[in-house]
């Protein structure tokens, strides 16, 4: 896989990532937001997905979410994969990140994040790899280190693990 911009440190900045931490709505999922009759969200998750998140953690990384709403499929996909932590309702995603990051005793430099839209902007600037997608805003596409050959919730985090399976040591 090709880098969006092509850093010279690229393959060094992959290298340094110990933890991967990955918005929902938009990344996991597509975005949409379905309705059932008694008012209940739905969400979707690509198998694909689920695959790149065992091959990541096969890998010795951490994976993370940090998702703006919260919805309790997340928690359910979450455990289904052995993701951990997961922060959901979070207005602050950088602060969140940056709290964990003390916590888990590492650098932001050694944390990548993938995500879509405005919200994630902060993160993705901060961190020592930024990932996109190919539906997420303009901003974030431009703030991103590196840009998913698939979209949101149709196996963009599958690219991402197959990007770190290419460039593991």
């Amino acid at each position: 896989m090709t880098f969006k911009k092509s850093p010279a440190n690229a393959a060094e900045r992959l290298q340094a990532i110990k933890a991967v931490f990955l918005d929902v709505d938009g990344v996991m999922t597509d975005g949409g937001l379905f309705y059932g009759e008694q008012g209940e969200s739905l969400k979707r998750f690509h198998v694909h997905d689920g695959q790149g998140v065992q091959s990541m953690r096969s890998q010795g990384l951490v994976v993370g979410i940090i998702s703006g709403r919260s919805h309790s499929a997340v928690n359910r996909r979450a455990q289904e994969l052995g993701i951990n932590p997961v922060f959901q309702g979070i207005s602050n995603k950088l602060q969140c990140l940056k709290d964990w990051a003390q916590e888990a005793q590492l650098k932001l430099s050694e944390i990548a994040f993938m995500g879509d839209d405005l919200a994630d902007l902060p993160v993705l600037k901060a961190v020592g790899f930024a990932a996109g997608v190919p539906n997420a805003i303009a901003e974030v596409q431009l703030a991103s280190h590196w840009i998913a050959d698939k979209p949101g919730g149709q196996g963009a985090v599958r690219c991402l693990a197959d990007l770190f399976a290419e460039h593991a040591q």
